[in-house]
């Protein structure tokens, strides 16, 4: 794959920040990944990245690491559809290409990669701010497995592809994308599988196929 296709995807990925205060004291992490669709600001994601039952969370844009970073700004959502987890926020003043989606159906086995930041703890000041200077932009490459839905208990249902690879917390929300760098869909989870031979449990990752991610988009700007 030619690395301009990576940095092309690579460049509209971002970190999704979280930050709240609890019992009076002031917590972040990366909460998930985010990628920009256009050059107006919007963004896609999933949308269990941004649920957590804290009432003083915020939801914060600090820039696309490492390539650049600003001042840290809301995320304003959109539009989010829990029964298939697909989050679709914007960025104030983010002015990005747009990204290339993918619009024929991965091949089994036909390489795959997926971007995100995986899930750190940051240390934050009794101000409330944090560094930023421990976050890392993770490149995986794997395979598609199988097209599939899957349902977990109490979950969404999702539709889409899994992957050989498990995919690392905190990359949920972030592209998948072909060896061309077209977008074929969204990272959501991992989910473990018996082999069929030797019955080893095997764990795989899962990203939300890009017909399912276009039909949200549409009635996001319909509604």
């Amino acid at each position: 794959m030619d690395a301009t296709f990576i940095s092309i995807v690579a460049g509209r990925t971002f970190p999704i920040y979280h930050k709240w205060i609890e019992n009076g004291l002031h917590y972040a992490e990366i909460r998930g990944t985010g990628f920009f669709i256009n050059d107006k600001g919007y963004f896609l994601s999933v949308q269990h990245v941004f649920s957590d039952g804290y009432s003083t969370s915020k939801f914060l844009f600090g820039g696309i690491i490492p390539y650049n970073s600003c001042p840290f700004k809301d995320i304003e959502e959109i539009y989010s559809d829990a029964s298939r987890d697909i989050y679709l926020g914007r960025v104030l003043n983010c002015s990005l290409q747009p990204i290339r989606f993918r619009n024929l159906k991965m091949n089994i086995g036909e390489d795959a990669f997926a971007i995100g930041y995986p899930n750190v703890s940051l240390t934050i000041g009794k101000d409330g701010n944090f560094e930023i200077a421990n976050i890392k932009q993770t490149v995986i490459k794997t395979k598609i497995e199988k097209y599939r839905k899957i349902q977990p208990v109490n979950e969404p249902l999702y539709t889409g592809y899994s992957f050989n690879d498990n995919l690392l917390p905190g990359i949920s929300g972030g592209p998948c994308f072909d060896s061309n760098g077209y977008v074929f869909g969204v990272a959501a989870m991992s989910f473990q599988k018996p082999n069929e031979q030797t019955g080893e449990i095997i764990k795989h990752g899962f990203g939300i196929d890009i017909f399912t991610i276009k039909d949200v988009i549409a009635k996001a700007f319909t509604s």
